[in-house]
This record gives C-alpha cells, structure tokens and sequence, in this order.
C-alpha cells in the first residue's frame, strides 16, 4: 500500500507524456497514401462567389462553359472513362492505383503504385481568347493528327484543343511530354470530335 501513491505518480506521468507523442503522431504521420479516402487528392468544392468573381475577369474557364453536345458533356463529365486502368498501366509501365475522380474540372488522377507519378486528365471548355496565352510558348506535337501543345509546367503539361471550344489537358508525369501524348492518345480514341 505504500507505494500506491508512487504508483499512480507513475501512471500520471506516462500518461501527460503518452498523450502529446499521440497527438503529434496523429498529425505528422499520416501513413494514408495520397488518393485514398482519408488523404483524398480533391479539391473542396468551389465558392460560388469566387467562381463568379473570376468569371467576370475571365480566370476561370469553368465559369460560364459554353452549352455542350450530349455526348461531348458526358465525355467531359467522366473523365476516368476515357483512358482504363489497363491503358494508364501500360502507359506507365508500372501498376496504378484505382483512378481518382476529381471534381473540379473535372478530372481523372491517375497514379502509379511503384513510382510516385501521377497524371492527370481533364476534357474542359476555354475560350480561344483563354488557351492562346497558355499556349504561346509551349512546343508543337502531333497528337493523333491534331495539333497538342506541351510545356514546363508542374512535370508536364499538354493542351489538345478540340472542336466546340472543348480542350483536353493532361498534366503532370515524369515522362513528360512523351507520356502526356500517349495518354492523350488513348483518351482521343473515346472522344467525340465534332
């Protein structure tokens, strides 16, 4: 009984000195791999105040999209319809992880399970007013008879205009513009190009 007390002095300070180790852990060491639910790759959903606001400027090609054909809103809706598992499998050269549906654009995260790359993929509406600066200064590429425009960017970053004001973007990979035009390859072979 007489070292009850020194007992729960024991317990008392392993305890105050457990608790913050935890919280500290719980904080920096996040074991989630980025795209999984607890560590989602989304962006939250816009603030219809700022949409506007960059609308008005015209920053945000997304604002005031023009009106789309059915099967050309239903391409740019679903992105991860447009290149399978398999393709961006085969693309990286690597398993990839189960593709990520992005809400804004929206886009498909794809991401390779060994080395850490990702790519994604988005069918967005710009104005032509909108893509010549983003296109000024980026290399020429065929693409499937088209003409896609690659530069530096964060990895890569390629541009196809399509018709109907439609352009395809895929952007990141180590492998750059290369792997940004294969994946565009894949992704123009499901989509319409009135």
């Amino acid at each position: 009984m007489k070292n009850a007390p020194r007992l729960l002095i024991v317990f008392a300070a392993l305890f105050a000195l457990a608790a913050p180790v935890t919280a500290l852990g719980a904080i920096l060491g996040r074991d989630d791999p980025l795209g999984t639910p607890q560590n989602p790759l989304s962006a939250p959903p816009m603030d219809p105040a700022a949409v506007a606001a960059a609308a008005e400027k015209g920053h945000l090609n997304e604002a005031r999209a023009p009106q789309l054909e059915p099967d050309e809103a239903q391409e740019a809706e679903h992105p991860c319809k447009l290149v399978t598992a398999a393709e961006a499998s085969a693309l990286f050269g690597a398993q990839v992880a189960d593709p990520i549906e992005a809400p804004l654009g929206p886009s498909c995260i794809f991401r390779s399970r060994e080395r850490e790359d990702f790519v994604s993929i988005a069918l967005q509406q710009m104005e032509e007013k909108h893509l010549e600066p983003l296109i000024r200064d980026r290399d020429k590429l065929d693409v499937d008879r088209l003409t896609g425009y690659c530069g530096p960017g964060e990895g890569s970053n390629l541009l196809v205009p399509l018709s109907s004001g439609r352009v395809l973007t895929i952007e990141g990979g180590a492998g750059g513009c290369e792997l940004a035009k294969a994946f565009a390859f894949q992704a123009l072979g499901r989509i319409s190009r009135r």
